[in-house]
């Protein structure tokens, strides 16, 4: 609410100066002159734009400040959201995506994937060089995953080192070429937190909605996470698929990963599996 300087200081000598003049006036008992009236009449104009200015002002300083509140609540909402580490949208987020997607599969049959992935060895990391090490990774590993999705995927941090995946509008032969190049992706990355011959691998766990009958959006995530387990079980660093994909895939496996030998995962060596059975 700030009127231009000079526009109020013309205002404000005008006003002091008949203010003078009328309070002089007043103090002898000459009668006023037409000159003073005249001079009166001009103030009271000059007072009533000097009003009708502060008014303008205050009406632009309220608009100016509803602006603000809107863009703070927009910032607190955005914050609530995200996960601060990563940048990515946090599990409440997740969820709520989850939801719509799967509406939105329901309304149009279009198909809908779910990878669910975790960080191999996540707990040795954290214990071998520390939890700001553990951090460092998850963020970059954020931007690798980003990197290996449409703008139509959703990507969203799940929990800890837990990262959930929305593929709409996906074949299932696509869904088991997607999660490969992730999971290759991931393991071929050198990340700055650990030393140059130590890597980062992600087991991932694959599911796709029913074209027969709609899915409930946890029984989607559930059946990804269990998928998850296969992988783990299978020998970490590759892909399992749940059998309502694998039925659509066909019978076979997802082979690893070929790691150049250098290399090893962080946290102990990986199991040697060589290849990562899918379920069904």
């Amino acid at each position: 609410m700030e009127a231009h300087p000079v526009r109020r200081s013309v205002l404000g000598l005008w006003a002091g100066v008949s203010a003078i003049l009328v309070a002089a006036s007043l103090m002898t008992d000459h009668e006023a002159t037409a000159t003073l009236w005249l001079w009166v009449g001009a103030s009271a104009l000059v007072l009533v734009a000097g009003l009708a200015i502060r008014v303008r002002d205050l009406e632009r300083f309220i608009v100016r400040g509803r602006e603000e509140l809107k863009r703070h609540h927009e910032r607190l909402q955005e914050a609530a959201l995200t996960d601060p580490m990563t940048g990515l949208p946090n599990r409440r987020h997740l969820m709520e995506r989850l939801d719509q997607e799967v509406a939105r599969s329901d309304r149009s049959g279009a198909p809908l994937a779910c990878l669910f992935l975790d960080v191999d060895g996540f707990a040795e990391i954290n214990n071998h060089y520390l939890h700001e090490a553990g951090d460092s990774i998850l963020a970059s590993l954020a931007g690798v995953l980003r990197r290996q999705l449409r703008s139509s995927d959703v990507l969203g941090r799940y929990g800890g080192d837990e990262f959930v995946i929305l593929l709409p509008d996906v074949e299932a032969a696509q869904v088991e070429a997607i999660a490969t190049r992730i999971y290759r992706a991931v393991a071929r990355h050198r990340f700055r937190a650990l030393p140059p011959r130590e890597n980062v691998t992600v087991s991932v766990g694959a599911s796709l909605t029913c074209r027969d009958a709609p899915m409930v959006p946890a029984e989607l995530l559930k059946t990804a996470d269990e998928a998850l387990y296969q992988a783990k079980e299978a020998g970490r660093n590759g892909v399992a698929l749940h059998e309502s994909l694998a039925v659509h895939v066909g019978s076979g496996s997802v082979p690893s990963d070929e790691l150049d030998s250098r290399n090893k995962p962080a946290g102990g060596p990986r199991p040697s599996s060589g290849r990562v059975a899918r379920t069904g």
